[in-house]
């Protein structure tokens, strides 16, 4: 006896008394948990929350490689800087530019600017390269390729898995 209650023995049933604090009874089920929310709509992929360069390009004006460089540019950066300090449309339209000239499919900075600046404001049309918008975008751009590249540490190799694969050989 201990406080002058009985101890039971070992293995023996304890009383059900806090089965009243369940949310349940013990003969009541729980009701079916709510049907998953729908599946986002990917059919336009520019209005995303990570503006990444493949968001920022049209696969028609760029290189599969190119894009790839250019995602791997902005990871690298965005792993030792953070998204407060620098806007990210800025530093994925100056990995665009930057992975061009690396993977030797370069394009003009102004048709970069356009086509990214008509990707992140769903826009037919981008600013007429003789106004001021266009070329504060233009210097904007090329500080934040200084900026991208000492953050970099120069270091602009990247190993692609895909590239090194071998093509499957057809039959003659």
């Amino acid at each position: 006896m201990v406080g002058g209650q009985r101890r039971q023995p070992w293995g023996a049933r304890a009383p059900l008394s806090w089965l009243h604090t369940l949310p349940f009874g013990p003969r009541q089920r729980r009701s079916p948990p709510p049907p998953p929310p729908p599946p986002p709509d990917t059919r336009c992929a520019c209005p995303s929350p990570l503006p990444e360069p493949r968001v920022c390009a049209l696969p028609r004006h760029r290189p599969q490689l190119s894009i790839a460089t250019a995602i791997v540019f902005y990871h690298r950066f965005y792993s030792r800087k953070s998204y407060d300090g620098y806007d990210r449309f800025r530093i994925a339209t100056t990995c665009l530019f930057l992975a061009g000239k690396v993977e030797e499919t370069p394009k003009k900075i102004k048709d970069v600017v356009i086509e990214t600046y008509k990707a992140q404001h769903n826009k037919p049309s981008g600013p007429d390269p003789e106004s001021k918008e266009f070329w504060s975008l233009k210097e904007e751009i090329l500080v934040c390729e200084r900026i991208l590249l000492q953050t970099l540490g120069f270091d602009l190799t990247v190993e692609h898995a895909y590239r090194c694969a071998p093509q499957p050989r057809r039959p003659a």
